[in-house]
């Protein structure tokens, strides 16, 4: 009968593990068994034969525990606790289909080289073991303390978007009043979007944050620029009928496009100025997708335990803070900013791109504002 090279038994004759190996008991397990579990007692060294075993510290596959190795066909496993009398330090459960011998010291023959070179080998495994078990936690907690840094600036980085949020309320009678002297309240969304930016790049520069943990990245852009118009055609498209519809109802002040009424301000058309604040729109559209977009992904970083209904929670907050943004444009505006939103961030939930978002945002709002014209 084949047999694999048992660690346990190397530098020993062939003839003489074969006859020790034949005298093991044998027994065969089923995907999922728990041959060894954490604490308990035992005196085996236990031989895997055939198939893989998994080696855990901890409830095995779940988020406390750890893997520690897999085991294969000429690992051990249990020669710590069966030298040293104490309970197991790992739970060993079946990966698959798997058969285990089992060893007791006492098997070996007594006042031989075998039990000496079965000893001095099980002493080596157990040391190798041992430098594994180190690194596998070190990994796992270093991982753990990246992730509990990530949440802290997570955290941090909503506090300073409130605070900016609460200034913006604070200096809204100030906006009123300063609104009927510019040509157009789009002056004022421009300033407080660069105003915005600047606190998050600021806060991601000083926090040391990759931009890939928001989902902003610019690897296959081609493909996510071509994700964000598929998702904007159907919008542009159910808009476009509401316009005919509202035309239609009221043809006497509304016409399908109008492009200048983003700019009514200007009693005649001035494309120069309108090509100048639609390529200015389509460029900060992708600044406040980044802006929202980061906002959505930390709430979604803190949102531990993480349920099926908290990434609804992160687009509703999201969103909210980004329609607040609207509202010295008026509430009306507002609203449509809202709805536009949670369109915007169900699409960043499901394509985890930024990039693709922005270009719907872009591509949506350029057409809604400066050809279709809101009618507000």
């Amino acid at each position: 009968m084949y047999h694999p090279q048992f660690e346990v038994f190397r530098n020993l004759p062939e003839e003489a593990v074969e006859k020790l190996i034949l005298t093991l008991p044998s027994r065969s397990f089923a995907p999922g068994d728990v041959l060894l579990r954490e604490n308990d007692a035992n005196k085996w060294v236990y031989l895997v034969e055939s198939g893989e075993l998994e080696a855990w510290k901890g409830e095995p596959k779940t988020a406390g525990g750890v893997k520690l190795a897999t085991l294969k066909p000429g690992s051990c496993f249990g020669e710590m606790s069966a030298l040293n009398g104490e309970a197991a330090t790992a739970n060993i459960v079946a990966a698959t289909l798997a058969t285990v011998r089992t060893m007791s010291l006492d098997d070996l023959p007594a006042d031989s080289a075998v039990q000496t070179q079965v000893t001095l080998n099980l002493a080596r495994t157990l040391v190798n073991r041992l430098s594994n078990t180190n690194s596998s936690l070190k990994t796992k907690h270093e991982a753990e303390l990246a992730a509990m840094k990530l949440v802290a600036s997570a955290s941090a980085f909503l506090t300073r978007i409130l605070t900016t949020m609460s200034f913006y309320m604070f200096a809204m009678p100030l906006i009123a009043f300063i609104m009927p002297l510019l040509p157009t309240s789009s002056l004022i969304s421009f300033f407080l979007i660069l105003v915005f930016l600047w606190v998050v790049t600021d806060f991601m520069k000083r926090a040391h944050i990759k931009h890939e943990h928001f989902h902003v990245y610019m690897h296959g852009w081609p493909r996510q620029v071509l994700t964000g118009v598929i998702w904007a055609l159907p919008f542009m498209g159910v808009f476009l009928v509401v316009k005919i519809w509202l035309a239609y109802k009221d043809p006497d002040t509304i016409r399908v496009f109008e492009p200048m009424r983003g700019l009514a301000a200007h009693a005649k058309p001035n494309y120069f100025m309108w090509l100048a604040f639609a390529l200015g729109y389509a460029a900060l559209s992708f600044v406040q997708e980044y802006i929202r977009c980061i906002v959505q992904a930390t709430l979604d970083m803190i949102a531990i335990p993480p349920t099926n209904g908290s990434h609804w929670k992160s687009i509703l907050v999201a969103d909210v803070c980004f329609s607040s943004l609207h509202m010295h444009m008026g509430s009306t505006f507002a609203f449509l900013s809202f709805i536009a939103g949670l369109i915007f961030g169900f699409m960043f939930w499901r394509v985890k791109s930024y990039l693709a978002v922005g270009t719907a945002h872009s591509a949506f709002g350029v057409w809604a504002i400066f050809v279709i014209g809101i009618p507000l």
